[in-house]
């Protein structure tokens, strides 16, 4: 099972595995150290994750650290080419200068921790280290809240072992860090909501509006889905009189309050990068009717391969999940928020099976939900045989909590996605790992040089992004023309091209030019 794995991944791994059966034992007898147990051992099991890959994911995680780290010092203005010397396309989010492609506070929380720790994988990783920790002490009040505290702790005890978002904190999966932000965000607010339903303190109505803002200025609009979930649940305590305006009003309050924390940055973008701005507007709203990216599925894409994708790679997940989501919502005993439930996922999945582009991602802001719904279903599973089996006891509990949990975890896949071996999952491992050791080679003999352009940086898809993340060089993934040669040449660059066997002969007999052998 673990032979997938270098050596020294496996101590934070061994650590983390007692824990979560510790968090178990300790929840039968003291709920709040059963759940001090399950945040640590989520967060030592997410650095397990995070250390797998010492270099930056090829893709979305790739960008977002390279904007990231030139928002250290410019947090407002997000650029990807600090200072590019060539022409460029606006609309190709791989190699443009300003970078609007994502909502910037996700950017901002790895700028702050690469600011404190440097400008390094783990650093990057950080912020969804430690939100992915919390998330399971989310998912357990709403879970407490809606149903008990044993069906939040089993939902709880289940997201922190998921696969998928673990994937997410290592990078892994599209879109990352993003990601993993705006389900906290998300869950968060969720959770201020039913807070204020269950004790009517103020403080959570302006921690929604916190909360909801958060997510919105980390992917956009569906961030005020709380929204939805708190007009069905004041519906039903206002016993569906929707005329009665008064008894919604107070939701002004978070929305609002939401309003003023993510309506600044969208007046901002505009008035300082009108073209860009507009650009990323559009592309967001065409993601409805286009097919973005060669992201593309039917309309049953979210129920089967975005189901398994989300929550276990098994053909049987899909039935699995439908059922417990159909009895899990039937066994909720408030009306109120049996209809949020149903609402939600109705919402949820026929909207984004209606969209034209398809990512399992966009369903996640219901994984809570969808997680309670499990839990409910087992804890109901649980009290019918403790009420008619004499020998159930806790401990079958245990057992079956942890089967169940371990199986989400999966970690012959996540051997297959880091493991040194070539899989299918892990094709371009190796050549990542080389592309990361060509930088720095590259680093330790140019970086007394102030002004380094590194061309032919293709090992991997957009590896050109990690040459710039990982140096003060501004990198390009192409062979340059004479053109561009003279450009740098003129600006005071010293000019690099690695030979990757590709060069001609210009390229190689201009004394403008340093050629890097890659045998060297």
């Amino acid at each position: 099972m673990f032979e997938a794995f270098e050596a020294y991944h496996l101590p934070p791994l061994f650590i983390a595995l007692p824990l979560f059966i510790i968090s178990i034992v300790l929840f039968q007898y003291k709920k709040n150290w059963g759940i001090i147990s399950l945040v640590l051992a989520t967060l030592v099991l997410g650095y397990f994750m995070a250390n797998l890959d010492p270099f930056l994911n090829t893709w979305d995680e790739q960008q977002h650290a390279l904007v990231a780290k030139n928002m250290m010092n410019n947090p407002f203005k997000p650029m990807l080419y600090v200072d590019p010397l060539f022409d460029y396309d606006p609309e190709y989010w791989v190699e443009n200068h300003i970078w609007l492609h994502k909502q910037p506070l996700f950017l901002w929380q790895m700028a702050a921790s690469m600011k404190v720790f440097g400008a390094n994988v783990i650093a990057v990783r950080l912020p969804s280290i430690i939100m992915h920790a919390i998330l399971p002490y989310l998912i357990y009040r709403i879970g407490k809240i809606v149903a008990n505290p044993r069906a939040g702790f089993i939902a709880a005890f289940i997201f922190a072992l998921l696969h998928f978002p673990l994937e997410l904190v290592a990078g892994r999966f599209a879109t990352d860090h993003n990601d993993i932000a705006f389900l906290f965000y998300s869950t968060w607010a969720i959770m201020c909501l039913l807070e204020y339903h269950k004790s009517k303190e103020k403080k959570w109505l302006y921690l929604l509006g916190l909360a909801a803002g958060c997510a919105v200025l980390v992917k956009w609009l569906m961030g005020l889905f709380v929204f939805g979930l708190a007009y069905i649940i004041q519906l039903t305590n206002s016993q569906f009189k929707f005329w009665k305006i008064k008894d919604f009003l107070y939701l002004l309050i978070p929305l609002s309050i939401s309003v003023l924390v993510f309506l600044p940055w969208q007046l901002y973008i505009f008035s300082q990068f009108p073209i860009e701005a507009g650009i990323e507007f559009k592309a967001a709203a065409s993601h409805f009717n286009e097919v973005l990216e060669g992201h593309t599925g039917d309309w049953t894409y979210h129920f089967t391969k975005g189901f398994e994708e989300l929550y276990g790679i098994w053909g049987w997940v899909p039935y699995f999940l439908a059922a417990c989501i159909i009895i899990g919502i039937w066994w909720i005993e408030e009306l109120k928020y049996k209809l949020a439930w149903i609402v939600g996922l109705l919402f949820v999945y026929i909207f984004f099976s209606i969209a034209a582009t398809k990512m399992p991602g966009f369903a996640l802001i219901v994984m809570p939900i969808v997680l309670i719904c499990i839990g409910v279903t087992f804890d109901g599973s649980f009290i019918y045989l403790e009420k008619h089996l004499k020998a159930f006891s806790k401990w079958i509990l245990l057992v079956l909590t942890c089967t169940l949990g371990f199986l989400f975890l999966n970690i012959s896949k996540i051997g297959e996605n880091h493991g040194p071996g070539i899989t299918w999952y892990n094709a371009s491992r190796q050549a990542e790992l080389d592309e990361l050791n060509t930088i720095i080679d590259l680093r330790e003999k140019y970086q007394e040089e102030e002004k380094v352009v590194i061309f032919n940086a293709n090992t991997t898809v957009v590896g050109h992004i990690q040459y710039m993340f990982f140096t003060e060089f501004t990198a390009y993934s192409y062979i340059p023309d004479d053109q561009q040669i003279e450009t740098a040449n003129q600006l005071g660059y010293q000019i690099i091209v690695i030979d990757r066997g590709n060069l001609n002969d210009l390229i190689t007999s201009d004394d403008r030019i340093t050629i890097h052998d890659l045998e060297s």
